[in-house]
């Protein structure tokens, strides 16, 4: 299953989107979440913890696709609080 047409469904065209969110994980410089549609797999929104310099604090971005800020919501909550918790960034 691929995340190229929902990307392009939230507006990221970039091809090396994917590529670049797994950069981001090897080199601890911003970690990414899917959210998705849990029957089908279907990619509805993106959240990320981005480091911000050298200590403890952490900056929370993510988009929808249209008409799913709800779930984008809802996993921006367990995402800051798996980012305080088991990595122990803090947030503005």
């Amino acid at each position: 299953m691929s995340d190229r047409p929902a990307l392009a469904l939230a507006g990221v065209t970039d091809p090396d989107h994917v590529r670049a969110c797994e950069r981001g994980w090897d080199e601890e410089t911003r970690f990414t979440w899917a959210v998705c549609e849990p029957t089908t797999g279907e990619m509805l929104a993106e959240v990320a913890i981005e480091p911000q310099g050298t200590g403890n604090a952490a900056r929370l971005t993510g988009f929808a696709r249209d008409g799913y800020d709800e779930p984008l919501a809802a996993a921006r909550i367990v995402v800051q609080r798996f980012g305080e918790g088991a990595l122990g960034y803090t947030f503005d």
